[in-house]
């Protein structure tokens, strides 16, 4: 996977987050989904709180695609 590829999966992430509620996020980085292992372990319950903040603060950040365009 190059630079370009991990930049569009986190674009993604972004984009298909912007629908989940804050519990849901809460819940994927504590248990895992997919092929994403949970990080309850690893990341304590503040800092899992904190990253679903700055995932909605990049949310916010993030350019208006109008609906149908496609990204540049």
């Amino acid at each position: 996977e190059d630079a370009t590829d991990a930049t569009q999966s986190g674009v993604e992430l972004i984009e298909h987050a912007v629908n989940m509620k804050d519990g849901q996020l809460f819940h994927i980085i504590t248990l895992g989904q997919g092929n994403m292992p949970g990080h309850a372990a690893q990341v304590s319950r503040e800092d899992r709180w904190r990253i679903i903040n700055y995932i909605r603060s990049m949310q916010a950040a993030a350019p208006k695609q109008p609906a149908g365009a496609e990204p540049t």
